[in-house]
């Protein structure tokens, strides 16, 4: 139970790999609170974007590669 109401509504098959920034923003209820690019030799071109509440998303070239939900650290 704590997991934002942002992230319940948010179900996995609204997630795909065409989705931009913006518009998983739009999903999430947030926008980024913090980006930061990737290394060269990791990823090319590619920008972690923190939404809070243990959410990260990776988009390439404003493609979505990745999202990652983490639970919520205790104590929060």
């Amino acid at each position: 139970k704590n997991v934002s109401k942002a992230t319940s509504k948010l179900r996995i098959e609204q997630i795909t790999e065409a989705l931009t920034v913006d518009e998983l923003s739009k999903l999430v209820g947030s926008k980024p609170v913090s980006e930061a690019a990737l290394p060269k030799e990791e990823l090319p071109d590619a920008i972690r974007y923190d939404y809070g509440n243990g959410m990260n998303a990776v988009f390439s070239q404003g493609r979505l590669l990745m999202v990652r939900l983490l639970p919520a650290s205790p104590g929060r």
